[in-house]
């Protein structure tokens, strides 16, 4: 992507980010595993679930160094990762 860039006091035109060819798509896993009991023709119920979402490959702009000359000073990178889970009941 260009954009308008001054050099000096003279007009020009420049990139205004960076590409990385190694970026990927983030990726999602879910798991959801539940129980649903009742008792005595549905008078009390049991409900029970676990779930687990996993997400890997998230994109950051990461900072680089202001003399690599990047502009904006970032570069996105697929990095890090988060999982949520938990039990349910009721």
């Amino acid at each position: 992507m260009y954009s308008a860039a001054a050099y000096g006091a003279q007009a020009g035109i420049g990139f205004s980010q960076v590409g990385n060819s190694d970026l990927r798509w983030e990726k999602q896993g879910k798991t959801d595993v539940g129980i649903d009991v009742g008792f005595l023709g549905g008078r009390f119920s049991l409900v029970t679930a676990y779930y687990r979402q996993d997400s890997k490959d998230l994109i950051l702009a990461v900072p680089t160094p202001p003399v690599a000359g990047i502009p904006g000073n970032s570069i996105n990178e697929n990095i890090g990762a988060v999982r949520n889970s938990g039990i349910e009941y009721r």
